[in-house]
């Protein structure tokens, strides 16, 4: 199977967020390197990359706008030609894996991709793979797989952590995105050799494709307590329903646990969602006793009415936030308005959440300095009172207590906290990005109004479409 390691450094945690740099990678069947994608993009008028962040990928925002990076549009093209371009060479399936890739790195590139004007899917010869899932997998079954502790004590599955005591990694990781994705491939080549996994054809969902309602298994899952002397734990897991891409399983262990304390409710806690492609569930070896199969029977009693079509609430959460709302259709309106300049099948399809991606685009991308730069700068402000306010709805449920997106304010708040334990080099890049806040565009069109707004989060204010589009 063709392979691709790759990473990504964005400038926030949320999806609303942007890539700052990436790389991809392509290994041949010994894991050595075939050849490459990597670079930066040039952070957009919309974004105020988060502290945490930046703390974290160790980006010096004045240093990485001064680089003179491609935008968004461009950069996305090229990483699309390059995938595109390796899956077409030998018309078969690729597989992209990361670390820790399937629940950030994939969803923030395929929300990328689509604001963009790209279709994320390759007609379905792109595959993910996740080198965390088979750390998982090696945690909870290998004897002589390492169990390095974390900050709290606890087994830590995190790539720096397991690199070190596999002595892969010397110093601290660099969070630089090639830099990541080379230690990746390094650590995936000795799983293949020390312990037998081959990420590449490893397959962490375990359960057959279709079961019966009602089914039991034992989930196998790594035990983080590291003073314990076993080093996994087994979990019965009922099936309430599965297809061919997705199932609901009931954690009989957590379905007790309400039933004793009395919260019990609907239960509808201890259902979890899987995605085949994206999730893992390792099965082991359990049995099956009276008291289990009669927890089953009345998890069946209380939740047979729970299924993949009711599972999920109404997503009320900003569009970017939950970009699988926008259909193939959708998608393609985007790329005809963003790649050929014709937004007939956009504005024929009345979709308001593709409308609002694309009106995001074009302010992102806007050239200053031309006749709609007043358009341009009112575009800009309402965009920045709605995301950066507080009022921009990060949770897909919606409704009150719903979490939102950090203000201005909290921001720079939040800059002031981090420079007080910070290291020099931590102050050093706080500094720079609190330089990059007030000279922004955002501060210098509502920069006044953002800072007099409270900390505290406002009501949630409903997505805006912009106010129109700006021309092609």
């Amino acid at each position: 199977m063709l392979t691709v390691f790759y990473d990504l450094e964005s400038t926030d945690k949320l999806f609303c967020g942007q890539i700052l740099n990436y790389s991809f990678i392509e290994v041949g069947d010994d894991f050595e390197v075939r050849s490459e994608c990597s670079g930066k993009i040039h952070i957009s008028r919309l974004q105020l990359p988060s502290p945490d962040a930046i703390l974290a990928n160790r980006t010096d925002v004045l240093k990485h706008q001064a680089e003179n990076a491609p935008k968004e549009r461009d950069a996305l093209g090229q990483i699309w030609a390059y995938l595109a371009g390796i899956i077409s060479d030998r018309n078969e399936t690729l597989k992209l894996i990361g670390y820790n890739s399937s629940k950030f790195d994939l969803p923030f590139l395929r929300t990328s991709f689509i604001r963009c004007g790209i279709n994320p899917y390759f007609e379905g010869k792109l595959v993910s793979g996740d080198l965390l899932f088979a750390s998982r997998k090696l945690a909870a079954t290998h004897p002589e797989f390492p169990r390095p502790l974390g900050p709290d004590g606890r087994l830590s599955l995190r790539l720096e952590s397991i690199t070190h005591a596999l002595e892969l990694l010397a110093g601290p990781q660099t969070h630089e995105s090639r830099d990541d994705v080379l230690l990746t491939i390094r650590l995936a080549k000795l799983y293949r050799d020390r312990f037998g996994l081959d990420v590449r054809s490893f397959a962490p969902y375990e359960v057959p494709l279709r079961g019966t309602k009602g089914d039991i298994r034992f989930s196998v899952t790594p035990l983080y307590d590291c003073t314990q002397p076993l080093r996994s734990e087994l979990t019965p897991m009922m099936l309430l329903e599965a297809d061919h891409r997705q199932a609901l399983w009931v954690n009989l262990k957590k379905f007790a646990s309400e039933t004793a304390l009395g919260t019990s409710g609907t239960h509808r806690n201890a259902v979890s969602w899987f995605n085949r492609a994206t999730h893992s569930f390792f099965c082991g070896e359990g049995t099956l006793s009276d008291e289990i199969r009669s927890l089953a029977k009345d998890a069946l009693d209380r939740l047979g009415n729970v299924t993949l079509e009711n599972f999920f609430s109404k997503s009320l959460c900003d569009i970017e936030l939950d970009i699988y709302r926008l259909d193939f259709d959708a998608i393609e309106a985007l790329r005809s308005s963003i790649w050929d300049r014709d937004s007939t099948q956009l504005k024929a399809l009345a979709n308001k959440d593709a409308l609002t991606v694309y009106n995001r685009h074009r302010l992102s991308h806007y050239p200053g300095g031309t006749a709609h730069e007043a358009k341009v700068s009112l575009m800009l402000r309402e965009y920045a009172l709605y995301r950066y306010s507080g009022n921009m709805v990060t949770s897909k449920g919606g409704g009150e207590g719903s979490l939102c997106h950090d203000s201005l304010s909290c921001m720079m708040k939040r800059i002031g906290v981090l420079e007080e334990t910070g290291t020099a080099s931590d102050k050093e890049l706080l500094a720079a990005l609190k330089t990059f806040y007030l000279e922004s565009e955002i501060f210098r069109v509502a920069g006044e109004d953002l800072m007099a707004i409270p900390s505290e989060r406002l009501i949630a204010a409903q997505p805006s479409t912009l106010g129109g589009m700006l021309s092609p």
